[in-house]
């Protein structure tokens, strides 16, 4: 039995399984994940096209545009609160 086996970055299996559920109509208004799909920006319009909001944590070295966020208006400029 001859199987093909391929390496798959995270990211792409994570858009892949996104796709699966939002394909399957998974009922789930939030999408949460680590760094490694924090940093996927094809992963963040996935989402975003299917209507969901997410929590993606980032590493320090991504920049953040807080106007694209829904948020953005409501947490105030970069670095407020930071003490």
């Amino acid at each position: 039995m001859s199987e093909e086996i391929r390496f798959i970055t995270k990211p792409k299996l994570g858009q892949a399984m996104l796709a699966r559920a939002f394909a399957a109509g998974v009922p789930r208004a939030w999408v949460v994940g680590d760094s490694g799909y924090g940093a996927d920006h094809q992963a963040r319009r996935l989402i975003e096209a299917h209507g969901r909001s997410s929590v993606l944590a980032v590493t320090s070295a991504q920049r953040s545009d807080a106007s694209r966020s829904r948020l953005g208006s409501r947490m105030g400029p970069p670095g407020a609160g930071r003490g």
